[in-house]
């Protein structure tokens, strides 16, 4: 197995290290391929979860129907409930048993799969400029030092107040599962005029997820999906709602 194959396997396991995150997000900026390849295996992953999940309501349902259209025969109806308790059982088990190496579908889950911190626009690193404010705060940004990158994106906006600042402050937090506080920035770079604003509804959306606000997540999944090319991460917002609408 190569290395890259290796890092998305344990990306979908959960257990990269500290240093593997590292280079996973490295090589998913700079390496096409490997890119390409992670996207692909997102969509088997979110596709076997959407099936499984279809499969489940739609064998319940048919254990409603059957037990409906048993009301008059009490015996039976028992025996159909017991049947159908058991092989909901039996089918949860085999299930969890088949995805055991599989991301879960809980709302947690499917934000570690959808997340990533948006890539470095602003400030590209030039090394012989590390000691430049911004270029130090996003040079902590791109090599995943998020306590060190959020205060020098706090002491840049006290500088320099520009929206896009916030953006990154707002990945930052996301990064550091500091939700309840990125969701305000996120919710002003909307109406902002900062460069990057259309990405904000995809990461509030995640944001909202993550937070439990599902209803507000599927608003802006939905917005997004429906507005074609406005906004950013427009497929992969069509993709997550159907999965949410799935776990209904």
């Amino acid at each position: 197995m190569s290395d890259s194959n290796h890092l998305i396997e344990k990306y979908f396991d959960r257990s990269l290290s500290q240093t593997e995150s590292k280079q996973f997000q490295q090589l998913l900026e700079s390496d096409k391929n490997f890119a390409e390849q992670f996207a692909l295996e997102k969509d088997v992953q979110a596709a076997l979860i959407l099936n499984q999940q279809i499969q489940t309501k739609s064998q319940l349902q048919k254990f409603e129907e059957e037990i409906s259209d048993k009301k008059s025969k009490p015996f039976r109806r028992k025996f159909i409930i017991r049947t159908a308790a058991a092989s909901v059982l039996l089918m949860l088990f085999i299930w969890s048993t088949f995805l055991i190496d599989r991301p879960q579908t809980s709302h947690e889950d499917l934000f570690a799969s959808y997340y990533e911190p948006y890539r470095n626009v602003i400030a590209p690193v030039e090394r012989s400029d590390a000691a430049n404010m911004q270029n130090k705060a996003f040079e902590f940004y791109e090599n995943g030092m998020y306590e060190e990158a959020l205060q020098a994106l706090n002491e840049l906006y006290v500088v320099e107040a520009n929206p896009d600042v916030l953006f990154y402050k707002a990945m930052t937090l996301l990064s550091l599962e500091k939700y309840q506080e990125a969701i305000p920035i996120l919710e002003e770079l909307i109406s902002s005029d900062a460069e990057l604003k259309n990405h904000a509804p995809w990461y509030l959306a995640l944001a909202y997820l993550e937070s439990g606000a599902i209803a507000k997540s599927k608003n802006l999944l939905e917005l997004i999906g429906e507005q074609q090319a406005r906004y950013y991460n427009e497929k992969k917002a069509t993709e997550l709602l159907a999965i949410l609408k799935s776990l209904e």
